[in-house]
């Protein structure tokens, strides 16, 4: 007798899930959403269009998102068939935009920190304006 594991659906462990959008990009059925709203994240899976092939599990650089074996929802609101999570978000201290998670901040902390002390809580146009201010600075 062979045992057959069946793919089902996907959930995402917040804890480990820092907002890269990687399971978004790679989704073949445009299943997976990333809204921003206020301070927040929202991660949104859309179990209605969700094929069950396991690839936002695969390209997850944290292992965030588990496959489960459930594989049937029966529901007759649609609003049962999505599937969502948040992480908080962080504004740059400069401009006040907004540009990326909180733990996408710590991780990278966590990996360069020697590098990055000045210029992670700004985001990409800020660190120019920055760094050419300093380079006249310097002149």
């Amino acid at each position: 007798m062979i045992l057959v594991k069946i793919r089902g659906i996907p959930v995402i462990n917040v804890e480990k899930c820092f907002g890269c959008g990687a399971c978004k990009h790679i989704c073949p059925v445009d299943a997976i959403n990333l809204i921003t709203e206020h301070d927040k994240l929202k991660i949104s899976i859309f179990y209605g269009r969700c094929i069950r092939c396991g690839r936002c599990s695969d390209v997850c650089p944290n292992k965030a998102i588990e496959i489960t074996e459930k594989y049937m929802i029966i529901t007759n609101r649609k609003e049962d068939l999505y599937y969502i999570v948040e992480i908080p978000i962080q504004k740059c201290l400069m401009c006040n935009q907004i540009y990326s998670t909180n733990k996408q901040i710590e991780y990278v902390i966590n990996k360069l920190s020697q590098y990055v002390s000045n210029y992670i809580n700004i985001c990409s146009k800020c660190r120019v304006v920055k760094e050419f201010s300093e380079v006249i600075k310097h002149d």
